[in-house]
């Protein structure tokens, strides 16, 4: 058999075809998260999430979130926080939902509180503290990242 340009022509199409067989494979075998399950219906909060971050940077002293010796240390203005304010702190992992954490946050009289953070996965992750305050709400998002 004489090799000519249809064998070459077919041979490359097939080969192009098992390419694309492979790769539809591989995406089938990949885990697609969305944000989270009602994406669309969060979405609409949005401009209120703004609105709520705004009021947060505009305090006389911003609040903060770092990692500080395995310990997140949150520190929230005095001014911001009443007696009957009530807040959370959400750990949220954009490439596993599984690892997201909420914890109720209760700063002491200087603004500070702190959570142990041994037990989470290291990588990158969002922290979203909000809290409410004299009937004001507030919202503050930092990356931090967990060593």
């Amino acid at each position: 058999m004489k090799w000519n340009w249809g064998y070459g022509i077919t041979a490359a199409m097939l080969l192009f075809v098992a390419m694309m067989a492979g790769y539809m494979v591989w995406a089938a075998r990949e885990q697609e998260e969305l944000v989270s399950k009602d994406y669309y219906g969060e979405e609409k909060l949005y401009q209120q999430h703004l609105e709520q971050a705004r009021r947060a940077q505009a305090l006389p002293e911003p609040p903060k979130v770092a990692v500080e010796s395995g310990r997140l240390a949150v520190f929230v203005p005095p001014a911001a926080w009443s007696s009957d304010a009530s807040a959370s702190l959400r750990l949220f992992r954009p490439s596993d939902q599984r690892a997201d954490r909420t914890f109720p946050v209760r700063p002491d009289q200087h603004g500070s509180w702190s959570v142990d953070i041994s037990g989470l996965l290291r990588g990158a992750y969002k922290a979203q503290l909000q809290w409410t305050s004299a009937g004001v709400e507030y919202y503050l998002e930092e990356p931090v990242y967990l060593p």
